[in-house]
């Protein structure tokens, strides 16, 4: 299919052109590309119905694996599916309200980063379908809004946090049992000394703002830390 529009994304933002989509009514795919990340976002008459901001990891199907009890034999058959979550859905294994919800959280958070990207380049393919379609659709403008509050939310909560590609480890020894709820225990069982604080956050799934919130508070308590010594590979 033929590039109906592209260009970089220093003369023309992602709120930009997904306005323009919005306001034709369009039913288009996007790729955004920077020199280390692409992202893919689906617009179906003028409203978002997906976003990724990695095109190379499954987003959805992880997030979805991770926020909502998916039988593990059910899984299995799925991920040999063109579409895995679209036949998580369709088969009933999976609630749609549910899916929906969770989707429409990650476009939210995949749009977020990706308005942050001021270098790079767009293309679209206006008339493109997409074939994961699950029936979310988003308007353009509030989500863009919302995107852009937690753009910031993410921006101030990197400045709290190490590195990405920082290795988190538990603390070994402690002066008295810490007291967790059944959130902190959630982050703290994907802390092993050997995940990155990215992989950490992508574990968790639908909320990895959230969780990255309350990892802050945990190391503030001393829980984890940053490891001292190499990941083994």
């Amino acid at each position: 299919m033929t590039t109906n529009l592209s260009g970089s994304l220093s003369e023309f933002s992602l709120a930009e052109v997904l306005s323009l989509l919005g306001v034709g009514r369009r039913t288009a795919r996007m790729q955004v590309s920077t020199s280390d990340s692409v992202g893919m976002v689906h617009v179906v008459d003028g409203e978002v119905s997906a976003a990724t901001a990695d095109s190379a990891r499954a987003g959805l199907l992880r997030a979805l694996v991770a926020g909502l009890p998916v039988p593990a034999d059910d899984l299995a058959h799925a991920v040999h599916e063109a579409e895995p979550v679209r036949a998580l859905v369709d088969s009933g294994v999976l609630d749609r309200d549910a899916v929906l919800q969770v989707a429409a959280e990650q476009c939210t958070e995949a749009v977020g980063e990706m308005l942050t990207w001021t270098d790079g380049e767009f293309a679209v393919w206006v008339g493109a379908e997409d074939p994961a379609d699950i029936g979310v659709r988003l308007g353009v403008e509030d989500l863009v809004g919302a995107a852009r509050k937690r753009a910031q939310e993410w921006s101030d909560l990197r400045a709290a946090l190490p590195e990405a590609d920082s290795v988190l480890a538990l603390v070994p020894d402690l002066g008295q049992p810490p007291a967790v709820d059944v959130g902190d225990w959630a982050v703290l069982a994907r802390v092993d000394g050997r995940r990155t604080l990215a992989e950490v956050l992508g574990a968790m799934g639908a909320s990895p703002l959230a969780s990255g919130g309350r990892l802050v508070r945990l190391m503030g308590r001393g829980l984890v830390v940053v490891s001292a010594g190499d990941r083994d590979v």
